[in-house]
């Protein structure tokens, strides 16, 4: 009950009011950067950056939109699977009123090892000692890192890049090591190729007959020719 009264000291009116109060959203500080670790998750409190002049800290509800950020109280946890800058979004509510803000989130790079996804010929692929050899290697990286192929036997380098040509090689088996590294990490993988020994004498009776056959060829070519021009007019 209230009772209004004029400056004489005069009843006025007499009456009752209902008082509402006015409701004061929450406010939200400036956040600090999220740091995070690519592939590790992390977390973040908010609750030391809210106020709210009407209800408790605790009673707020903290939401997220991000589908990498999950929501347990107040505190935020993220894992993120790329590296790089990135920006999320939050609301923070008291039941009545709303706060939208934004997250800045900082992804660091953990290096990725590389990746040898074949070589060829396949393993265990025979061929002869005298037959040049084409090696290739295709490899990747999810860094996007420059990329250093080394074939190797034994511990001897063969030489680098994805392609290798070998020449002149030695009958049996030749076990190939290949190395790829993005300067920080490294991958291995191996090849082994059976060389055939080919029979030399046979290689030279071949043509010692290609070169007999050659020139009874030619004898017998210039025989008919002299057969054909005839005895000589007297």
């Amino acid at each position: 009950m209230v009772t209004v009264k004029d400056p004489s000291g005069n009843q006025v009116e007499e009456g009752e009011w209902t008082v509402h109060p006015v409701n004061i959203p929450p406010s939200i500080e400036e956040l600090p950067l999220w740091n995070l670790i690519e592939e590790e998750e992390g977390e973040m409190d908010l609750s030391m950056f809210l106020h709210d002049d009407n209800d408790a800290v605790d009673s707020l509800t903290l939401t997220c939109t991000s589908s990498n950020v999950t929501i347990d109280g107040l505190v935020m946890r993220g894992i993120f699977a790329r590296a790089g800058d990135i920006v999320i979004l939050i609301t923070v509510s008291d039941g009545d009123d709303s706060v939208p803000a934004e997250v800045q989130v900082h992804v660091e790079n953990v290096n990725d090892v590389p990746i040898l996804e074949g070589l060829q010929p396949m393993n265990g692929t025979r061929v002869s000692q005298y037959r040049t050899l084409r090696l290739v290697a295709t490899v990747s990286d999810e860094d996007g890192d420059d990329l250093t192929v080394t074939w190797m036997r034994g511990s001897k380098v063969l030489g680098t890049g994805n392609e290798l040509i070998l020449k002149d090689l030695d009958p049996g088996e030749m076990t190939l090591r290949v190395v790829v590294s993005d300067g920080k990490a490294e991958a291995e993988g191996s090849l082994t190729i059976v060389v055939e020994e080919e029979d030399g004498g046979s290689l030279v009776w071949w043509v010692l007959g290609a070169v007999l056959v050659g020139v009874a060829l030619l004898v017998t070519i210039m025989v008919r020719s002299r057969r054909s021009s005839g005895p000589p007019k007297g």
